[in-house]
């Protein structure tokens, strides 16, 4: 219901609510009578285009109907307009319907609207699987803290069981970097079955081993890796602060060519190299790979869709 005397919008189920903090306080009704407000919080109502926000709402478990302040939505720009047959509905600054509903019986009374999946309330398993492929099936704890609010509990995905399973780690790597472009750590995987829309079948891709920021170049040829990476070091070179020392890699023909090695030299940068066989030595790069495939191929499994869009995954 939305009500022009309202100075808060309060709804009556904590499901309702993507944020919430306990913060009880008695509220005065318009007939005098007066309630007690559990809490404040956040509401989310989906719309076709995008999703309302209503912030600063409150939870009221005692009142029979939800509340929506109709001062809060003219004070964030929208708009309410009368139609014909005792109609209104609601308008964005775009003049988009949010909401519509009917005052036949005198009150302003909304249309059932979808509130947000995501609520504080206790989640089933379903939604929260759901909620997981959609969020790119990212680990249970990077999960919890990508979503604080929902109390997850401990589920097993079968997408990310089949896509994920790795051997054990491998004790020993090169020294960490102690600043923001000092080492690089490169790898080229592939190739990739099937080709991508553009033809590449390798991908190549270069971390900075201090702040993890990646790059990754879609190839068609191996023999493209190094001119990637010529690019990308005389880039980053002109960045103030920025002196690569070390290049770390494996011994692929790639990387180990005289071209890159005639490069490397001009440039100061010692080009480390991982043993044979041991491409644990090489964490950032190998694991790094392991999560951008790992995600493309949970996305592209779950949408259905053909293998070639990999790259845009």
């Amino acid at each position: 219901m939305l009500d022009s005397g309202a100075t808060d919008s309060m709804f009556n189920h904590l499901s309702y609510f993507t944020k919430f903090k306990d913060s009880p306080r008695a509220i005065l009704l318009a007939n005098g009578s007066q309630i007690t407000a559990k809490g404040i919080g956040t509401v989310k109502i989906e719309l076709s285009h995008s999703y309302l926000e209503i912030k600063e709402t409150l939870y009221c478990p005692d009142l029979s109907n939800c509340l929506l302040s109709m001062g809060s939505l003219l004070k964030n720009h929208y708009v309410l307009q009368p139609l014909n047959n005792n109609k209104f509905k609601i308008t964005d600054q775009y003049n988009r319907t949010i909401l519509d509903g009917d005052y036949s019986s005198g009150a302003l009374i909304i249309k059932q609207c979808h509130l947000s999946s995501t609520s504080c309330a206790k989640t089933t398993p379903n939604q929260l699987i759901t909620l997981h492929r959609s969020s790119g099936h990212p680990s249970f704890d990077y999960f919890t803290k990508m979503y604080p609010h929902l109390n997850i509990q401990p589920f097993s995905c079968f997408t990310c069981d089949l896509c994920k399973m790795t051997k054990k780690p491998f004790p020993g790597h090169f020294p960490p970097a102690t600043v923001k472009g000092e080492t690089l750590h490169l790898d080229l995987s592939g190739p990739i079955t099937p080709p991508s829309e553009s033809g590449a079948i390798y991908f190549l891709r270069i971390a900075d081993a201090f702040s993890r920021y990646v790059w990754v170049f879609f190839l068609q040829q191996k023999s493209e890796a190094k001119e990637k990476i010529k690019n990308l070091i005389l880039k980053i070179q002109q960045t103030p602060l920025s002196k690569i020392s070390d290049v770390v890699s494996d011994n692929g023909s790639e990387f180990k060519n005289q071209d890159l090695m005639t490069f490397f030299q001009n440039k100061g940068i010692n080009h480390l190299t991982t043993p044979p066989y041991t491409p644990q030595q090489n964490p950032v790069a190998e694991r790094g790979n392991r999560t951008t495939i790992n995600k493309a191929r949970c996305l592209l499994k779950d949408s259905g869709l053909k293998q070639s869009i990999q790259p845009y995954t």
